[in-house]
């Protein structure tokens, strides 16, 4: 993650989710959109970001995936367990 440092903060980087999201608000890939989003924000280090935006994939995998797209449900979860840990070991090592 130290590599994607080098390439864009985390001010550029909200800048640029905030244009993505805008472009792809109620479209249904906008929950694997704002997953990814959310492990960017944990790999830049602003776990508290990350989860906010797992907690809204979630509210949105209800309302626009159908029934059949388990493996995204799934993929959410383990991207919000990830980001727990990640923030754990934040803890720790301070």
């Amino acid at each position: 993650m130290h590599k994607f440092r080098q390439f864009m903060g985390v001010e550029e980087f909200t800048k640029l989710t905030q244009k993505a999201m805008s472009t792809h608000m109620y479209k249904p890939e906008v929950v694997s959109i704002m997953r990814a989003l959310a492990t960017k924000y944990s790999d830049l280090g602003d776990h508290e970001k990350a989860l906010e935006y797992v907690t809204r994939a979630e509210k949105l995998s209800a309302k626009y995936l159908p029934t059949t797209e388990h493996q995204l449900v799934l993929l959410l979860w383990l991207t919000k367990v990830e980001i727990y840990l990640k923030k754990l070991q934040n803890v720790n090592e301070s």
